[in-house]
């Protein structure tokens, strides 16, 4: 089996410099030396740039990239045009990597070829740990704390699935995405596009590897932590986070299909129904958020025109 080379790549719009400071701290203490990978941070926008606000000369190859286009898969895309390594890995500009994390990364691309896109095990941690949210509002946070690994070439599941947190992309996986989306450009509208929420660029991603007869995976001997603010934590927050998944989840059907999503059963509104009669005040919120965004989405879809829940960062 050949070695593979590899890009570690942080899209990063006004991000909080002390949290981007930990994350290349993090990767300054890699295993794998930093001769072994390339290091690429696209800055999508930032105001004032980032250009002079980080150090990357402990890295022999690192550097930044300016995009202006504002989204985080036009970010992404961009990373993917200016390399040229065999595998790309995303961080988020919140994300410490654990001391392992390339190594595990490279291991996992030589020992399951058949896969083009995998992510990794996400633990929070809170800047406020008394504020932290009810574990039913954890997910919203990315947190993944798996167990076991899981692989599949199944899009409808879940749990094999890539989450951006951590997630490597092949090259072939790369170029198919940027064919593709040149074809369907409203795909990189469902990742945040400067302040505006989205969600759903990352699964679009993993599922582009599935269309070209590629696997993706889940796997927790790769690990990351996701480093939350404490105005992330708020219940308000959480719920508004949530209305932003579910649109963006519908509009990602219609990137892909070319049309909405076919209304509920019979069956489907009768356990939500069944849902809000015996949930609690936070699940009725929960239920409240999902239905707003779904209603939004469909006006979105309708009209063509963008009514996505505002959520700041």
């Amino acid at each position: 089996m050949s070695k593979q080379s590899l890009t570690v790549l942080i899209p990063t719009y006004n991000p909080r410099l002390d949290y981007l400071a930990r994350v290349l701290a993090s990767l300054r203490t890699q295993k794998v030396p930093a001769s072994d990978w390339d290091l690429l941070i696209v800055d999508n926008n930032s105001q004032p740039p980032l250009a002079g606000q980080i150090d990357l000369s402990w890295h022999p190859r690192g550097e930044v990239l300016v995009e202006k286009t504002q989204g985080k898969m036009h970010a992404i895309c961009a990373a993917f045009r200016h390399t040229t390594t065999d595998l790309v890995m995303i961080l988020d500009d919140d994300t410490i990597a654990k001391p392992d994390l390339i190594e595990q990364a490279l291991i996992i691309a030589l020992q399951h070829t058949m896969l083009g896109a995998w992510s990794a095990r996400v633990e929070l941690e809170f800047e406020d740990p008394a504020a932290a949210p009810p574990p039913r509002l954890r997910s919203l946070l990315a947190e993944r704390l798996i167990e076991t690994a899981s692989w599949s070439n199944d899009t409808s599941h879940t749990p094999s699935t890539p989450w951006g947190c951590g997630m490597c992309i092949r090259r072939a996986v790369a170029d198919a995405y940027l064919a593709q989306t040149a074809d369907r450009p409203n795909r990189l509208q469902l990742d945040p596009m400067g302040d505006q929420p989205g969600y759903g660029g990352d699964t679009d991603l993993a599922y582009t590897g599935c269309s070209i007869g590629l696997g993706m995976g889940v796997f927790p001997q790769m690990a990351i932590t996701h480093l939350i603010p404490a105005r992330r934590t708020t219940t308000d927050y959480l719920l508004r986070n949530l209305e932003a998944h579910e649109y963006s989840h519908l509009l990602h059907h219609h990137a892909l299909h070319g049309a909405a999503p076919p209304p509920p059963s019979i069956g489907t509104r009768a356990r939500r129904w069944l849902r809000w009669l015996q949930g609690d005040s936070l699940e009725r919120a929960i239920i409240a958020a999902e239905n707003r965004s779904r209603a939004a989405a469909r006006r979105t879809i309708a009209t063509g025109q963008d009514a996505r829940p505002v959520t700041h960062r």
